[in-house]
């Protein structure tokens, strides 16, 4: 009796799914990490809106490498990236 094959098998530990958030995980420290070092290096009023130069720069290089690396998990990481970061550097300048 032959066995019936699994079309789609879990992944293994470590495997895509893991690597894929832990991309965006990854991509959500860096931003975090200049955020802090632009905190203290710059004025208030002033970092708020470095870091959200920053983010877009960050967020734009994500895309181009989900289109170069062909994986969604950065597209992913770019979009959550924005939302997070614009709206955490405009509520930083309005001061709410």
């Amino acid at each position: 009796m032959e066995q019936e094959q699994i079309p789609f098998p879990p992944p293994k530990n470590g495997g895509p799914d893991n690597n894929n958030m832990k991309l965006v995980g990854i991509n959500f420290a860096v931003f975090a990490g200049y955020c802090l070092i632009l905190a203290v290096a710059l004025k208030r009023g002033e970092w708020e809106f470095a870091a959200m130069v920053a983010a877009g720069i960050h967020g734009f290089i994500c895309f181009v490498m989900a289109i170069v690396v062909k994986r969604w998990a950065w597209a992913l990481a770019g979009l959550l990236l924005l939302i997070a970061g614009f709206s955490t550097c405009v509520f930083g300048l309005l001061g709410v």
